[in-house]
């Protein structure tokens, strides 16, 4: 009779401490991107916005309605009509 030989599950190694990262400093002085708000709701409790999201790839205006779906739903769509009604793909 053989004995089967469990393995110890493997643990993800422990995290850095905090003082490993570098001090945070403000998006704009970094280059990451940069968040402009348009325009802010005035109704009470509201905490709805639009603005404009600048990254180093371009502007995404937010909110932003973000289509998905799977590849077979996308053969169905000619190539100009997604190019031309999506600004994220």
């Amino acid at each position: 009779m053989q004995t089967k030989l469990r393995r110890q599950p493997l643990l993800p190694p422990p995290l850095p401490p905090p003082s490993s990262f570098p001090p945070a400093s403000p998006a704009r002085e970094q280059g990451y991107f940069l968040f402009e708000v348009l325009h802010e709701s005035r109704l009470p409790g509201s905490r709805a916005r639009v603005g404009r999201l600048h990254t180093k790839h371009g502007v995404v205006n937010t909110p932003g309605f973000v289509p998905v779906g799977t590849n077979a739903a996308l053969k169905a769509v000619e190539l100009t009509y997604v190019l031309r009604a999506c600004r994220v793909l």
